[in-house]
Parts: structure tokens; sequence; C-alpha cells
């Protein structure tokens, strides 16, 4: 049976693109149908592509691909641009940008933060991402703070006794008698306390009264309990048999009673 490449030269005889059409008319229409491909073919640009070569390359994808492509906003016009971000997630306006209910970041701190996340370019969730992380830092430097003012107050309580009401509030007149009222110290922490004390301590007794100080409690701390503890327990060893048997009780009952003090003020 005579075939359709018989009178063909022998090069195209064997030639495999030919050998698979059955007629000369299906491998005109076939090499018709390769033409066209080319035509609708898509030439990728290299890094020396200018930026008409860029739009042709990015309107050909389109056109092939029905306008379901989202152009690259490098080579986008405004609304292409607009649409890249919108599928990424970034909003049009700062309310777009929303934060979960229990977010320890100061309200005012938020709202700038989300200006931020507009003026940058910033994806709804990369601004949570940021969110996150921010108020676990927030949440650590409060949980951390709080730690701090609880070790101030045992620091405090350990070293006042039961005479802290009393030195607090003798610190308090001395602050309001000293401190510039446009300048307040605030909250004070272990160390203002103890050198607030020490500063009281120079204005009474016998230092100069310089302001008028609260009536002062019967309560010692701790370290003043020790010491008279201390002048106490070397009198009754050293001059146990020198002293009268009421003074010997005296002390003894004096002792017992600052011993007791001693204790309540550990508790």
């Amino acid at each position: 049976m005579e075939n359709w490449r018989d009178n063909l030269s022998d090069e195209l005889k064997t030639d495999s693109n030919l050998a698979k059409y059955n007629s000369l008319e299906d491998a005109l229409k076939g090499g018709i149908a390769a033409q066209s491909r080319i035509g609708r073919s898509v030439v990728i640009p290299n890094d020396d592509s200018d930026v008409e070569e860029m739009t042709a390359y990015y309107d050909k994808l389109q056109s092939t691909s029905n306008g379901k492509l989202i152009v690259h906003p490098d080579a986008a016009d405004g609304e292409q641009s607009k649409a890249f971000w919108e599928m990424l997630g970034r909003p049009d306006d700062v309310k777009g940008y929303t934060t979960p209910d229990d977010v320890s970041i100061q309200p005012e701190v938020v709202e700038n933060l989300r200006k931020m996340a507009l003026e940058s370019g910033l994806t709804t969730k990369q601004f949570n991402k940021q969110i996150e992380l921010l108020n676990a830092e927030a949440q650590s430097q409060a949980s951390d703070a709080e730690e701090f003012r609880n070790n101030d107050s045992s620091i405090v309580k350990a070293k006042f006794g039961l005479a802290e009401d009393s030195k607090k509030q003798a610190i308090s007149v001395l602050i309001d008698k000293f401190a510039d009222p446009d300048h307040p110290l605030g909250e004070l922490n272990a160390a203002a306390y103890l050198m607030m004390d020490n500063i009281v301590n120079a204005f009474s007794g016998k230092g100069p009264q310089v302001f008028q100080q609260p009536d002062s409690s019967n309560h010692k701390t701790p370290d003043e309990i020790d010491s008279e503890l201390g002048v106490i327990m070397g009198r009754l060893a050293k001059g146990g048999g020198k002293l009268s048997r009421d003074e010997y009780r005296r002390l003894q009952r004096k002792q017992v009673a600052l011993l007791k003090e001693r204790q309540a003020s550990s508790n």
C-alpha cells in the first residue's frame, strides 16, 4: 500500500515528526496548529529586560490565563498592585488590623503599631505575629515587675518587722517635707525605703528635729531587737552575780518580751 511519504525525500521519509501523521492533510493541519502554539508562547524576560518588555510579558501571561494571574507589584500599576496585596491579606485601613482581647499592650501603642503596619505594607498575618511577640514580651515584663515588687515587699517586711507601718509613715512625712512636688518620687522600692529610713533616723533621737515626726509605735525592727537582746544577754552573762535579784528578773522578763517580739517580726 502506497504511503503518502513515499514521494518525499529520504530525509523527510524517516522524520519522526511526520511519521505520526496518516496523510499529507493531517501533516499540514499539525504544522498549522504548531505554528499557532508558537504564536501564543510566552518568552520569559531576563535580568536585562526593560519596563516595556516586562509589561508585555505580564500582559501576555494575563491574556493566556484569562486574567486570573496577579501581577507582581514591581511590574504592576496601581490597581494591580492593590489586588496583589489584598490577595496576600493587607487591609486598606488601619481598622483592618485587629488584635485579641487579652492584649497587654497599651491601646495607644497598639494604635501606633497599626499605623506603622499600614505604612510598611504588612499583612494582617504579619501584624498579628508582631502583636503576639510584643504581647508576650509585655506579659513577661509585667510578671518580672510583679516578682520584683513582691521581693521588695519581703525585704522591707523582714527589715522593718512590726515597725513597718510606723516607719513607712515617718518616711512619708519626710517625703512630703522635702520632695519636689513637680518631680514626685513615685513608688519606692526596698532600697529606697531602707535609705529613707536611715535619713529619718538621722533626724530623730539625738539628731536635729527638722520636721514633725509622727507618733512612733512601740515596735522595734528586728535589728533593733537583736541589738537589745545582745546587750541584755551580755549583762546577764557577765554581771549575773553583781546584779540585784530584782534587776536580774527585770532583765530576764525584758529578754523574754524581746524574744517574743522578734518571733512576731519574723512571721
